[in-house]
């Protein structure tokens, strides 16, 4: 039997026929696979870019819509109070940033018997300033336009196409509204400008000669690398000229709110289209070429043919050297897999050519490199995801915590201040306080739930109950008129436990009313303490209107009041014991009653830290001490 031919024999005798055969094999398959490669790669990571485009335009649609909606009840409480619609119109501009203008129209006759038209406007000058005027006229018939027709028609917000308005393009947000017994009662719109949407849509570029377009309803284009374009041409325009009828039924299933990737070829252009819905009816589409998607593969290609060319004229010259080197990857793969080992993800392996067990340790070294850096790469992606989102919630918090009044002065004789502990980076719980002529204003709520929409339902309610108070009402009636508001379009079932009243500063008199909220703790001037237990309220948001009932109660100087949230009584240790209100009016009753009301919360807070031990803090804690 004869014995096997050697390994250097093996590659002596094939090295110069068929080493090029396999480097041409090779080097046809990386191209195909690369050209394969670069061409799904280009679809996902076109996609991917494209919806994180469409997610953006979205977040700021949901947010005009919100601002909108948000005071759309306010607009048919007031509906005859014309200097709160004024605020309303000139508060939503200032609330969100992409507002240029906003409008209330009511219908004919409808706020008062003899007035057809009533139209609040406010109008974001060029300068900055907002302008704030009642608007409508035979001149202005807003009662004809299609941004009243037709949310009135449908009953429904709607979101029209865009239009010229001043050399500046703007869409528009309706909504209807509608009285207490279901009546329409009006509209309420927002314009956004969208020279930012022009811009940030064409920043959306994966290749140097990538776009990106957006439709309206209609076909019409917002946005395009040509700015000719906008407004004067429609998706259809090409097709439709050059009589590509395949071209316009792939344009209208583009344009009938379906998401996927469309092939194109025609004149002077190959390569692909990315598009998606939104959800007021636009459409956006992401246009890239074949030529940017393969231009890094046809430069590899190059280099790796040019490479394969001199490997074979050195293969062919130097036979002897070439056999010995043969020998070398063993020792490179070794080293490449020590790197590895060591946490070298990048290191390099070298080429291996053969097809016996070289190949195979060349494989699996490549196959493990390259889950090893996939892994690697997801992770990074997911760690930035994390990031963004704890960075957006501790702005959100940031944004939360300003909303609250941080400046404490004295009111007469009287004594405040208060604290806020989320739980989270943003929660559920506030606080507010102002001095209306001689009368200081005052609340402390719980909404239910948590997180976000916690956080939201709490923004509302604190801008709600200083926008009624300011009005004058009582504490009862400050409640009802939150409580009949949250109550319409409530699916979601949320609702705040609040505490509202107001102080006389001069005769010490305090009206209040208690919505399901915590007994409030009154420390007497010799310092005794009691619970007070007002009358029994539902919390706001339950039931629409529920009779909540209003009380008074005559104060003498040297009282203090603690108005807290259950966060306080049901902080828990380490095993599982509440702080509870006994041990709340034990602290109330050692403390010293000359403390002012920000070392009494300072006192408080400390003793709830050390009582609960680090234990993760389960709610949000909020605090206000008012001493007369």
């Amino acid at each position: 039997m004869k014995p096997s031919m050697s390994f250097a024999k093996r590659l002596a005798l094939s090295l110069i026929g068929t080493t090029a055969i396999l480097f041409l094999a090779a080097i046809s398959a990386v191209g195909i696979v690369s050209y394969t490669f670069a061409y799904k790669s280009a679809i996902k990571e076109t996609s991917a870019l494209f919806e994180n485009s469409l997610l953006e335009i979205e977040k700021m649609l949901t947010y005009v819509e919100s601002s909108t909606d948000g005071n759309a009840w306010l607009s048919e409480q007031f509906s005859d109070n014309e200097a709160a619609m004024l605020d309303v119109v000139g508060n939503l501009i200032k609330s969100d940033t992409n507002i240029v203008s906003c409008a209330i129209g009511f219908d004919a006759y409808g706020v008062w018997e003899n007035t057809m038209f009533y139209c609040p406007t406010a109008i974001l000058e060029p300068d900055g300033n907002i302008l704030v005027e009642v608007k409508g006229s035979e001149d202005y018939d807003y009662l004809t336009m299609d941004w009243f027709q037709i949310p009135k028609l449908l009953g429904k917000p709607y979101w029209s196409d865009p239009s010229y308005d001043n050399d500046r393009l703007i869409a528009s947000y309706s909504r209807p509204l509608y009285r207490h017994d279901g009546s329409f009662l009006g509209v309420i719109k927002a314009d956004i400008d969208l020279d930012w949407l022009t811009d940030m849509i064409q920043s959306v570029r994966p290749y140097d000669n990538s776009y990106t377009i957006l439709a309206g309803r209609n076909g019409s284009y917002i946005s395009h690398i040509d700015s000719r374009k906008i407004m004067s041409e429609t998706v259809f325009t090409e097709s439709l000229e050059a009589g590509d009828t395949k071209a316009v039924k792939a344009i209208q299933h583009m344009m009938s709110g379906q998401k996927g990737i469309l092939k194109a070829r025609r004149k002077g252009f190959k390569g692909f289209i990315v598009y998606g819905p939104l959800s007021n009816g636009w459409t956006g589409a992401l246009v890239c070429t074949l030529k940017d998607v393969f231009s890094r593969a046809k430069r590899m290609s190059t280099i790796s043919f040019l490479i394969a060319v001199m490997g074979l004229l050195l293969l062919y010259l130097n036979d002897r050297k070439i056999i010995e080197r043969q020998a070398q990857p063993i020792t490179e793969l070794a080293y490449s897999a020590l790197n590895i080992s060591q946490g070298k993800f990048k290191a390099r392996i070298p080429e291996v050519k053969s097809e016996d067990e070289l190949r195979h340790l060349h494989d699996s070294l490549r196959y493990l490199e390259s889950s090893i850096d996939q892994y690697i790469t997801e992770l990074r992606t997911t760690t930035a995801s994390n990031e963004r989102y704890e960075s957006e919630l501790n702005v959100a918090s940031t944004i939360q915590m300003q909303m609250l009044p941080n400046n404490f002065p004295k009111f007469g004789d009287i004594d405040l201040y208060a604290t806020l502990h989320p739980a989270k980076e943003v929660g559920g719980d506030l606080y507010d306080f102002f001095l209306e002529g001689r009368e200081l204003y005052f609340a402390v709520g719980d909404v239910s739930g948590k997180g976000v929409p916690a956080a939201l339902y709490m923004a509302i309610t604190r801008s709600s109950f200083r926008f009624i108070a300011k009005m004058g009402f009582s504490p009862e009636s400050i409640v009802s008129r939150l409580n009949d508001a949250f109550c319409d379009g409530n699916d979601s079932g949320m609702f705040v436990t609040l505490f509202a009243g107001s102080i006389n500063i001069d005769t010490l008199e305090m009206k209040f009313c208690n919505a399901g909220h915590n007994p409030i703790l009154i420390v007497n001037p010799d310092g005794s303490t009691r619970y007070f237990h007002a009358k029994p309220n539902l919390a706001a948001g339950l039931f629409k209107e529920f009779p909540y009932q209003g009380e008074s109660l005559q104060l003498e100087k040297g009282t203090r009041l603690l108005i807290y949230t259950d966060g306080v009584s049901e902080a828990e240790n380490q095993s599982k014991e509440l702080y509870g209100e006994d041990r709340l009016e034990q602290f109330a009753q050692n403390s010293n009653p000359q403390d002012s009301s920000e070392e009494f919360i300072n006192g408080l807070t400390a003793s709830i830290k050390a009582f609960t031990l680090n234990n993760p803090q389960n709610d949000d804690i909020t605090i206000m001490s008012i001493k007369l």
